[in-house]
């Protein structure tokens, strides 16, 4: 998973995600291409990992348009490890990063690394309320299948095109 994302922290909360949701992840969408995609589908879940919204890039963007809603959530999943996310400055810059996402209709979820560690699956969960959407009839997918969906769809993005073209 670390070609998507940037952390093990970031690794654990999108392996819970997607064994719970059965979601798709897309590599190099921008936030129009998530929205899009969760009004096409009702009741989906979208996850961009490592997403560019203006200045800031949020470690996850996901979204869903429960089934019978007339509007689509976007929510941003911040992983918020020891290392990147103490001390007063720290603090500051995220409270930017939070308003500038605000700004644009977008909920910060953040998550700290600690409970990331001990219970990435109820992180996944809390994501999946604020969508409004249920997380859990779905049986979890193995390892293997959650890699197979990743890889599909890193051949479909744009961005990754061309390192899957043959000259």
């Amino acid at each position: 998973m670390r070609n998507t994302t940037e952390s093990p922290i970031e690794d654990d909360f999108l392996q819970a995600f997607l064994s719970l949701s059965r979601g798709t992840v897309l590599v190099g969408a921008s936030v129009r291409d998530l929205v899009d995609r969760a009004e096409a589908h009702p009741g989906s879940v979208f996850v961009g990992s490592q997403v560019q919204v203006g200045k800031y890039r949020a470690d996850f963007i996901v979204t869903g348009a429960p089934v019978g809603w007339n509007k689509t959530e976007v929510i941003c999943v911040e992983c918020d490890g020891k290392e990147f996310h103490s001390g007063r400055e720290a603090i500051e810059r995220d409270r930017r990063r939070d308003y500038h996402f605000a700004c644009r209709g977008i909920h910060t979820m953040r998550f700290s690394g600690s409970r990331l560690w001990s219970d990435p699956f109820g992180c996944a969960r809390d994501v999946f309320s604020e969508l409004g959407i249920k997380d859990g009839d779905q049986e979890p997918r193995t390892l293997v299948d959650i890699l197979d969906t990743i890889i599909d769809n890193i051949r479909r993005t744009d961005v990754a095109a061309q390192y899957w073209r043959t000259p």
